[in-house]
């Protein structure tokens, strides 16, 4: 890559790893195109790795929804300064478009979410707040609910007046 970006899609992607309870699979040579979109109306980041397989990963590694996506990505602007995107891991959600293009090799797009939206669909928050602000409200669902280990999310909270009183009849985390 050179030190200074030319186009918008310059980027490099130093590593681009597909984490298995049995095995680790680099898919640099595999990928063909990477979407990191965050829905406006969804409440977490998701992403479209877009394969050219021809080691039949979906069998060998077995694809079962129990992988993580480890991959760090990093761009120059066009004055030079580096950018850098390593959004922690990314779980499998589902494989789609899986097409056969010869005899040993097959297109496929794998589907993958954060860590937050697969903590929030296993979650419910059932509880209630008396006398505390809003801004502590949320304070307290993120680090109890969406990120309890704390893992470096640099979430912004903004001060609030006022005393509220809330209850959060079993909602998911995002919800509340």
């Amino acid at each position: 890559m050179s030190k200074v970006q030319q186009d918008a899609s310059d980027i490099k992607i130093d590593f681009l790893e597909l984490v298995t309870p049995a095995e680790t699979f680099d898919l640099q040579r595999l990928f063909v195109s990477m979407n990191i979109y965050e829905d406006l109306f969804g409440g977490s980041v998701t992403m479209d790795l877009f394969l050219n397989d021809s080691i039949n990963l979906p069998y060998k590694a077995p694809i079962l929804g129990e992988e993580y996506l480890n991959f760090n990505v990093s761009s120059k602007s066009v004055e030079g300064e580096g950018v850098e995107l390593n959004p922690g891991p990314m779980y499998t959600v589902s494989i789609t478009d899986r097409h056969l293009v010869k005899d040993r090799q097959q297109l496929y797009i794998l589907h993958f979410t954060s860590e937050q939206d697969i903590v929030n669909s296993n979650t419910t928050v059932s509880r209630s707040f008396r006398g505390k602000t809003i801004s502590t409200i949320v304070n307290t669902l993120l680090n109890e609910y969406i990120d309890p280990l704390e893992e470096g999310n640099d979430f912004v909270i903004e001060k609030t007046d006022g005393i509220e009183n809330i209850v959060i009849p079993n909602w998911k985390p995002f919800k509340a």
